[in-house]
């Protein structure tokens, strides 16, 4: 995605939260990845994105329980 991305660029999509500690992702019983937010920071920044805001957010309900999630947008720089 980085390589489409034009200068000043944003890439933006949501995750599944993983608590800290736990692995830095794994496939949930439902068949949705979860990640922990350190992971996605630092997978963004290591593909060329200048800047990565993450903020957490309740993705949707399932079983009358909210499903907590990252709000994800990393930021192209100036081109150089």
């Amino acid at each position: 995605a980085r390589q489409c991305i034009r200068p000043r660029g944003i890439l933006a999509f949501t995750v599944e939260r993983l608590a800290e500690g736990e692995q830095p992702y794994r496939i949930q019983p439902h068949g949705r990845y979860a990640h922990r937010e350190d992971y996605v920071r630092q997978a963004l920044l290591n593909a060329g994105f200048a800047r990565v805001d993450i903020k957490p957010v309740v993705l949707r309900r399932e079983r009358g329980e909210d499903v907590h999630g990252h709000l994800v947008a990393a930021h192209v720089g100036e081109p150089v």
